[in-house]
């Protein structure tokens, strides 16, 4: 029997533009955002990030990338470039290490669900990106997203209850 494979919004990420300026050398602290990766260190076209130490009066493990510029139209967008080689915008942490998507062997949660269950899926993400009815300053954005997705929307409710 196969396991089942990571959903990968369900992962603690981290994406190259949070890192903020390439240039020059300084810290960040990413405890609140990664807690299991506590701080990172960018210096001369690479970031080490700094893994949780297991066992005290011991350092936790280290994990360096690389930045690759990428020419855009509008300048330079930079990306992590991970250990299997590929250029990716966002890291992962699974089992321990940051990885890209592919070295987890991650898929997104789309690709877990039918043709028939993707609506419910659909239906979840948008009620957590608008929240609550009380929010009015997304009404007129949830009114529109209601009526273009009005029969996924109706099936969803249908299926989910």
């Amino acid at each position: 029997m196969r396991k089942p494979a990571t959903v990968i919004e369900k992962l603690p990420s981290i994406e190259c533009k949070e890192l903020g300026n390439k240039r020059g050398t300084y810290t960040l602290d990413l405890s609140f955002r990664l807690p299991q990766v506590p701080s990172a260190k960018i210096s001369k076209g690479c970031v080490t990030f700094f893994h949780k130490s297991l066992h005290r009066g011991q350092l936790g493990d280290t994990q360096q990338f690389q930045f690759k510029p990428i020419k855009v139209g509008f300048g330079v967008k930079y990306v992590f470039v991970c250990h299997c080689g590929k250029p990716v915008a966002a890291l992962y942490y699974h089992r321990g290490r940051l990885a890209c998507r592919w070295c987890h062997h991650a898929i997104y949660a789309s690709q877990t669900s039918s043709k028939r269950q993707r609506p419910v899926l659909q239906l979840s993400r948008l009620e957590s990106l608008l929240g609550d009815k009380a929010y009015s300053r997304y009404k007129s954005v949830r009114a529109r997203l209601e009526r273009k997705l009005g029969h996924k929307v109706m099936l969803a409710k249908a299926l989910r209850g």
